[in-house]
């Protein structure tokens, strides 16, 4: 098998990619909707990020959002600075995602070779993926549901590869939706 903390490492790294890279994309504020889809999110991570001291940093992270109505770039870019998974590596290395699965990045028919992000060989999206699995595994069968809703917001909020979005959310609703057109 693969040894834990390399996935770990991949889905940390995702995370943080995510957070720098993709939450914001204009010097706006982030109100509403979206800003309650991060802070879902974040809540999420707090309860089944793999391991205590991990989700420890995503529950405060969640506390720091709680009372937040309007969040500004400049806000959001302080709080992901000073943030850290754990003591887990927090510049972006994806030691399993660009590894075993190399060859699957490069081919035009992988669904985590995405245009924009060729330039990190499709680790983002894996990690991404990675996290979603681990999510998923660790929910309670009574709160899936919910936990469903939260990764398909955030991801049609703010994962900036429409097709991968698409490509998830046709595997998320099971092989009846995979088959149609």
């Amino acid at each position: 098998g693969v040894p834990v903390d390399v996935t770990l490492q991949d889905m940390a790294s995702s995370i943080m990619y995510s957070f720098k890279y993709e939450v914001f994309k204009s010097n706006e504020h982030m109100q509403s909707k979206r800003l309650q889809t991060l802070k879902a999110w974040v809540a999420l991570l707090g309860k089944y990020f793999p391991y205590s001291h991990n989700r420890a940093s995503f529950v405060q992270l969640s506390r720091d959002l709680s009372g937040v109505k309007s969040l500004s770039a400049r806000s959001w870019d302080r709080m992901v600075s000073a943030f850290m998974i754990g003591s887990l590596e927090s510049t972006p290395i994806w030691p399993y995602c660009q590894q075993a699965h190399k060859e699957a990045y490069q081919t035009r028919n992988s669904i985590f070779a995405g245009a924009k992000y060729q330039n990190n060989g499709g680790a983002y999206p894996c990690g991404l993926w990675l996290t979603f699995h681990s999510i998923s595994i660790r929910t309670p069968k009574e709160s899936m549901l919910e936990t469903n809703e939260v990764i398909h917001s955030f991801l049609t909020s703010f994962f900036g590869c429409r097709s991968c979005v698409s490509h998830f959310t046709r595997f998320a609703a099971g092989p009846a939706s995979s088959a149609k057109p």
